[in-house]
């Protein structure tokens, strides 16, 4: 590995990835529909996933402790010192039509 270059993989295998430098490593995770997936299959499996995550929320706030993936986001962004442009659900609630800033 060369610090400064990216990888990217195909992580649909099972697989197992662990970090031993001494260094934070920052990993951005998203993901890319299959090509060969129609539109309202594409639409079916984002509702399905889309309601996982809000099930997912949902249980992580009432649960106690925090060893909860959102319990991590909440610690993580506590961490930021500047978290200007950490835009939660809530406030693309609220952001006028259009963006505006």
């Amino acid at each position: 590995q060369e610090e400064g270059v990216c990888y990217v993989f195909d992580d649909s295998f099972e697989h197992e990835a662990w970090h031993d430098g001494d260094q934070t490593r920052i990993v951005l995770i998203f993901d890319v529909w299959h090509p060969d997936f129609s539109d309202e299959e594409v639409k079916f499996l984002s509702y399905l996933q889309n309601s996982q995550i809000k099930a997912e929320r949902a249980m992580s706030a009432e649960a106690e402790g925090d060893d909860n993936f959102f319990a991590l986001l909440r610690k993580t962004k506590a961490l930021l010192k500047n978290d200007s442009w950490w835009i939660t659900a809530a406030d693309a609630d609220d952001e006028p039509e259009g963006g505006g800033g």
